[in-house]
């Protein structure tokens, strides 16, 4: 199955959780453990749910259950949604039910068969109070309790949340469970900065933010008339009152927060641009590492008070393929400069790109490893550069973007754009009378 987005499951076990240094590229999502019971709120949940939402994750949910009866785990429903009410338009994510084995020990102690009737009857009666609440729902268990207590209404007519590890929690890389599942939580071991000790990771199977009965009204009547191109207009949106609305199919307001502000600042041009561009390249997903910025974050990130983040106007992308594979910066540099009408682009890194709605006027192409301003540097676009030649000139070093190949022909060579006819060839060697030296195949040092 193809893995569209990664992330982690957390409690108070985890502790209190630094959530601005969790990073958005190992974790997309999570989801987070509301309380136990009939009456008991994880003593970490606020800080959990609130610290998420900041950092601007998809949210889940789930809730421990000790129910023994029907009665018990509908008081344990309502519990659950009193307590989620004032984050539910934050929550993208199903709320899960988790019965399991102190669960099944409870059950016991209190002089309760827990038969396979019983808790799926449980696990229904839970979900079919919080579905009726408007959110999405599911049914976490594993291999073993999937079997013995879950029969098949449970598992045919619920998305499954499974927990499959190695031995003692290891991450396990493959699981044999026959069942449907949307997600598999395969590590109690994961290790990230923000978090003491290990916490759990899961993957997820299924697009629920673009299917979340609760944002499905948002997503109806997207914000941005994306396909259609359109001008630079930017318009700010609040995170509380926003945050959840989609600009267009694939991109919610909230993926494009500063960290440090309420208020979200976006170009109507940029998400044009990221729509035609997330279509173009087949993507499964596209992650918008950086979108606004405030000014004064936007320096702590390295950039500056004015740039075109605290404009609204730049996002710093990384598109995934059908396989849940990161696609080349470099194709999505190429593909970006092949429109023709974008101006802003930047090679970050192998796996990201920047990309802005700078103006013609301004036009900027970087290679941001190494300081390299293309157009500075002679060339004219990013296949150029990616897939020029570096030969040698009169002992220097140039870069070339077509080899000379019959005598008298056109050689051009990067100094200002410029274009060189050579008179003669010999041995694979072109001369150029302006620069007064042989220009050559040999000596490729490629790039």
């Amino acid at each position: 199955m193809e893995i569209l987005f990664k992330g982690i499951d957390v409690s108070h076990h985890q502790g209190k959780i630094n959530w601005e240094k969790i990073n958005k590229n190992d974790v997309q999502f999570v989801i987070i453990r509301a309380g136990y019971g009939t009456s008991t709120v994880d003593e970490q949940f606020k800080n959990n749910i609130e610290g998420a939402i900041k950092a601007g994750l998809h949210i889940g949910v789930y809730w421990f259950s000790y129910a023994g009866t029907i009665e018990q785990v509908k008081t344990e429903a309502n519990f659950c949604l009193k307590t989620i009410a004032p984050y539910k338009k934050n929550i993208d994510f199903p709320v899960f039910f988790d019965w399991e084995y102190q669960s099944c020990d409870y059950v016991v102690k209190n002089g309760i068969t827990p038969t396979k009737t019983l808790v799926s009857s449980l696990a229904i009666a839970f979900m079919d109070v919080i579905k009726a609440a408007g959110y999405m729902t599911g049914n976490y268990t594993n291999p073993d309790y999937a079997g013995k207590f879950f029969n098949d209404a449970v598992k045919n007519n619920y998305d499954t949340w499974l927990a499959h590890t190695g031995a003692n929690g290891a991450t396990k890389t493959s699981t044999n469970y026959s069942g449907k599942f949307s997600l598999w939580q395969y590590s109690w071991v994961g290790k990230f900065t923000g978090i003491s000790g290990n916490v759990d990771m899961d993957y997820c199977y299924k697009n629920y933010p673009g299917n979340n009965s609760v944002t499905a009204s948002s997503a109806d009547k997207y914000l941005i008339d994306y396909k259609n191109n359109q001008s630079s207009k930017v318009v700010s949106y609040n995170y509380s009152a926003d945050g959840n609305k989609y600009l267009s199919p694939h991109f919610q307001v909230k993926e494009f927060k500063s960290p440090d502000s309420a208020t979200i600042k976006i170009d109507n041009r940029l998400i044009f641009i990221l729509e035609r561009l997330f279509t173009d390249l087949n993507c499964s997903k596209m992650i918008i590492n950086s979108g606004y910025r405030t000014a004064s974050y936007s320096v702590k990130a390295g950039g500056s008070a004015t740039d075109r983040h605290v404009q609204g106007k730049a996002a710093d992308i990384r598109p995934y393929d059908k396989k849940g594979k990161i696609i080349s910066a470099k194709t999505v540099c190429q593909k970006l400069c092949d429109y023709g009408d974008v101006f802003g682009i930047g090679y970050i890194s192998e796996t990201a790109v920047h990309v802005d709605t700078r103006p013609k006027s301004a036009v900027w192409f970087g290679d941001e490893t190494n300081g390299t301003s293309l157009i500075k540097s002679g060339y004219t676009n990013f296949d150029e550069y990616f897939n020029g030649k570096t030969l040698t000139v009169n002992s220097g070093t140039w870069n070339v973007r077509t080899i000379a190949s019959t005598t008298g022909g056109i050689v051009t060579v990067v100094k200002g754009g410029a274009k060189y006819k050579y008179t003669k060839t010999s041995g694979g060697w072109a001369y150029i009378p302006e620069l007064k030296g042989w220009l050559s195949s040999k000596g490729y040092t490629g790039k």
